[in-house]
């Protein structure tokens, strides 16, 4: 859980403002697969929990929406930066969005509990109770699987608003061919075959960049 940037603020969000220690009993939880059921919608989700007694208990939890004012200034600050723009066009959600709404008085994740709406049929007093965090730890999962849903709970699909706008992912791709000439060489060129092995012990993986992100998109839900 929380294994990308977007999972991981999303979920730091939430255990700043859990004052009664439920979301490690909720992960607890989510471990054991205690969560057998789960739909999650633009702005709500519903799911169940299996707890101490027969009958699952019942969640739901409803995020608040982003407001026309919101949206407009927050598509403006995406249209107005081309590398932003590049990245989302690639389906790509780059962090330093976040900050860049934060300047602007935007705040995507939720900083306290009236920013989201979760009820529990269980007869803990605590919001959230332990199986409202369990919910909340695969919300986070599936962040880190498609960074949009921190926009899409909101109420906002990026790329289809700026597809509206007219924008979407064109442009053409080049490749490197061969030419000919190589393949009819009157002598073809010597190679030296090199073991694996010494070919693997050359290379630095200390400075390959993280792919984890990346390798998340790549995955079938």
């Amino acid at each position: 859980y929380g294994n990308t940037w977007w999972g991981k603020r999303f979920l730091s969000a939430l255990q700043q403002i859990d004052f009664s220690n439920r979301l490690p009993r909720g992960r607890s939880y989510a471990n054991k697969g205690a969560v057998t059921e789960i739909l999650i919608t633009p702005q709500s989700i519903e799911a169940a929990v299996q707890g101490s007694r027969r009958r699952p208990y019942r969640q739901v939890i409803q995020f608040k929406t982003i407001t026309p004012s919101e949206k407009d200034q927050l598509l403006q600050t995406i249209l107005d930066n081309p590398f932003l723009l590049s990245q989302l066009l690639r389906r790509e959600l780059p962090p330093e969005l976040n900050q860049q709404l934060l300047n602007k008085g935007i705040r995507i994740f939720p900083g306290q509990w009236a920013d989201l709406k979760g009820t529990c049929s269980c007869p803990d007093y605590a919001v959230p109770c332990k199986h409202l965090a369990a919910v909340i730890y695969l919300i986070s999962a599936e962040i880190d699987k498609n960074p949009f849903w921190v926009f899409l709970l909101r109420g906002l699909d990026i790329i289809e608003e700026i597809e509206n706008r007219g924008l979407t992912v064109t442009g053409a791709q080049k490749s490197l061919i061969t030419s000919l000439e190589t393949y009819f060489l009157d002598e073809p060129e010597e190679r030296t075959v090199q073991p694996i092995d010494e070919a693997l012990s050359k290379i630095d993986f200390s400075k390959l960049e993280g792919g984890r992100e990346k390798i998340f998109q790549l995955l079938s839900e």
